[in-house]
């Protein structure tokens, strides 16, 4: 009997950044010198997904700079982030050509960010269960109990997986996942440098939806938000993801993954080259390359 279709999406910059900074004390270098922490970081990810949520369909998507819809309607749009780290941005490279060794599709869009394309990603690819690998909070929109979609913050050995379902966003918000973008179009996000209604947090936020049932109805009715209409409307056009900044060209059928299609040699030539040499006893050890 074959076992039921599920995508894994992956978010690989929120990955690939959570990897840097958790073993950017170790100072990963391969033998000439290259900085390899994401890359191993990232390694483990995708290993710990393949193992533990064992998918029929895989696919990464990357941010190709920011979102140029978003920053066309704000300038200072993730103005209040520090640039990418150097050594970072050189190990992406790396991450494509292990994904591709392994054979995972990933996928990056000039002007795009890897929110919408998991977006148009969940939006457009059918009925199949989705679960979203991130830490972002922005991707907790996108839940769903039909089509299933959930969300898992990216697995660690340390900690129990967290996962984002409709009944964890509603005790954690106080609405449901379609809602969320309401909220924070009231209260702002600051890691995105979108600014909100003054002295309004996320659950005052919250409870002016819960109030009042959608943003359109709050912000005739409510008194904290006159004044602010043109602010609240344009922070959930920024907000919002509902895959239209997005065009992407692949398929869910280009998404099949196999772990057993891949090159072995390839494989472990790749991880001796950039001195990753304690990945290929792990991968063998659980079996999964």
């Amino acid at each position: 009997m074959s076992k039921e279709k599920l995508l894994a999406i992956v978010d690989g910059n929120n990955i690939a950044m959570r990897a840097h900074f958790a073993f950017k004390k170790h100072n990963f270098t391969s033998n000439d010198g290259v900085p390899t922490g994401a890359l191993f970081g990232t390694i483990i990810q995708h290993i710990n997904i393949v193992k533990h949520i064992d998918p029929t369909h895989l696919v990464w998507f990357f941010d190709a700079g920011k979102s140029r819809e978003r920053t066309a309607e704000l300038e200072s749009y993730k103005g209040n982030r520090e640039n990418q780290p150097s050594e970072v941005y050189h190990q992406f490279d790396l991450i494509d050509k292990f994904l591709s060794i392994a054979g995972v599709r990933h996928y990056r869009e000039h002007g795009v960010e890897a929110d919408d394309l998991i977006a148009k990603a969940v939006k457009s690819w059918g009925d199949i269960a989705k679960v979203i690998i991130t830490g972002d909070h922005d991707m907790r929109q996108l839940v769903s109990d039909s089509p299933k979609v959930s969300v898992l913050q990216p697995i660690s050995a340390k900690v129990d997986p967290v996962i984002w379902n409709t009944e964890k966003v509603v005790s954690e918000y106080g609405v449901p996942p379609e809602k969320l973008p309401e909220v924070w179009s009231i209260c702002g996000d600051s890691s995105d440098n979108i600014k909100g209604v003054p002295r309004i947090g996320t659950k005052g936020a919250s409870k002016i939806i819960q109030k009042y049932g959608d943003i359109s109805n709050a912000l005739v009715q409510e008194e904290k938000l006159r004044g602010h209409a043109d602010l609240i409307e344009k922070n959930f056009r920024l907000i919002y993801l509902d895959g239209s900044f997005a065009s992407l060209p692949i398929s869910l059928n280009d998404c099949v993954f196999n772990k057993d299609m891949y090159d072995k040699k390839f494989m472990y030539d790749f991880l001796d080259k950039y001195s990753i040499n304690s990945i290929k006893t792990k991968v063998h050890t659980v079996g999964i390359y």
